[in-house]
This record gives C-alpha cells, sequence and structure tokens, in this order.
C-alpha cells in the first residue's frame, strides 16, 4: 500500500519551472483571509504579497478546497521542493499543527528529497512544539521576519531566517554579520532584466544548504499602488519595511 500525504488547500507542482526556483517541486496554498486562508494576520505585506499579482496569485487560487498529496513529489523523481510559493502553515490564524506534523512526516519518510519553506510568526512553531531541533534537516524552516526583534528571536531560538528589504541600496539594505542577500534579487535589484538572470534557487541552495545565518531579499516596486502599500505597511508597524512572503 503507497503511502500518502494529503491535505486541503494544497496544491502540489511536482514539474514546475518557476523562473526564480527552477527545476523543483513546488507546491501553493491560499493566502486569503477567508476561512481556507493559510496566512497568520500578523504577516507585515499582506498588503502588497507577490502572492496576489501575475502567475502566482492564479495558482493561488486555483489552490483553494484543492486536495494535494505529497507523494506526487516523490512519484516524479523530484529531490527538492520548494513549499508554500504561496500560503504558509496556518488555519484560522493559528498554526495548523497537523499540516505541519504532515511535512515532517513527509520528510522524514523520504530522506532523498530536500524541502524548504518561510514562515510567519516562527513563534508558533516554538509554542506547537515545533521547535528548530524536532525539524529533519531536510526540511529548512526560515523565519520571515518582520522587525529586528523577529530577527533576534529566530537568531536566539536556532531558525534560519529571511528578510525582505525594498532594495539594497534602501535605509535597512544594508547586510547585518552573517546575512548574505540573494543572488538572484541581487542581479534584479542593479537592473538586469529577469531573462538574463542564469542563477534560480536550485543553483544557488543559500536558503537550505550550508550558508550564513539571514538571507535577504529585494523587493522593487515601481507603481503607485505598490508605493502606497509599502506606506501603509510602515505605518501600520512602524518599522522600515524587513519582510519576507
Amino acid at each position: 500500500m503507497r503511502r500518502r500525504f494529503v491535505y486541503v488547500n494544497l496544491l502540489v507542482a511536482p514539474l514546475s519551472e518557476n523562473r526564480k526556483i527552477g527545476g523543483a517541486a513546488c507546491t501553493y496554498r491560499p493566502i486569503g483571509e477567508s476561512g481556507c486562508g493559510t496566512c497568520p494576520s500578523s504577516c507585515g505585506i499582506k498588503d502588497l504579497c507577490y502572492a496576489k499579482m501575475g502567475v502566482t496569485r492564479f495558482t493561488e487560487i486555483r489552490s483553494k478546497d484543492r486536495m494535494g498529496d505529497l507523494e506526487e513529489i516523490a512519484r516524479f523523481n523530484r529531490t527538492l521542493v520548494r513549499h508554500h510559493v504561496s500560503g504558509d502553515c496556518f488555519k484560522e490564524d493559528r498554526l495548523d499543527s497537523p499540516y505541519v506534523a504532515m511535512l515532517i512526516r513527509f520528510h522524514e519518510a523520504h530522506p532523498e528529497i530536500t524541502g524548504w519553506l518561510y514562515t510567519h510568526n516562527i513563534r508558533a512553531w516554538d509554542e506547537a512544539g515545533f521547535t528548530s531541533d524536532t525539524i529533519p534537516d531536510n526540511l529548512v524552516v526560515l523565519a520571515s521576519c518582520d522587525d529586528a526583534q523577529d530577527v533576534e528571536y529566530a537568531k536566539l531560538h536556532g531558525w534560519r531566517y529571511a528578510r525582505i528589504v525594498l532594495s539594497e541600496s534602501a535605509p535597512d539594505g544594508k547586510l547585518e554579520e552573517n546575512e548574505v542577500y540573494c543572488p538572484y534579487d541581487k542581479q534584479k535589484d542593479h537592473g538586469k532584466l529577469i531573462d538574463d538572470i542564469k542563477v534560480t534557487c536550485t543553483r544557488c541552495r543559500l536558503c537550505f544548504g550550508p550558508h550564513p545565518f539571514g538571507i535577504v531579499f529585494t523587493m522593487q516596486f515601481p507603481g503607485r499602488f505598490e508605493q502606497r502599500a509599502v506606506q501603509r505597511t510602515r505605518a501600520a508597524r512602524s518599522i522600515a519595511l524587513n519582510v519576507l512572503a
């Protein structure tokens, strides 16, 4: 009898060829604020999440009420999976512990598959008993940090972390000790066209391999709507934007 790792509000794309991620399997979950939303309300960039835009938005919509089976990743012989290109691990604003437990069981059952994900409110993981030392080595969890306090919490509790800045030249763009810029985002931030950027997550592997403690991503918002969203977020939190989606 074959194993199944099935969960609702989960779309599994074992043959995804996301331009930035590269040749890895991907999963998608709904970000919405409805009953099937999987992102916590504390997310610092919910008003400007990339999963609300472009192709990712269409896949995110399709993930709602979808019953996905992580075992599809193994059946297609994928060795890398980027969990939650959209969405997170929450349900009704609380950590969805059965879902997190399933992720852990899947990676324990498949030591040949390495997965990585970014999650907001890493404190909820610790409070639910999913501390950094309980996560298998082939499932890399990065805390998406909204401010300096989140970064310090992640460091103190042994979590890798990630944060987003508007650009390398922004006031918050200076790297802290043991941080490194995402090579893809760095090239994009310097004006390189997407078609000319050759590095991908599957080639780089900084987020899920040996690397400095923190990963810094850049996010450019040329439009008026996006600039207003940034201003609203900063005003609401009274901090510089140091967030990962």
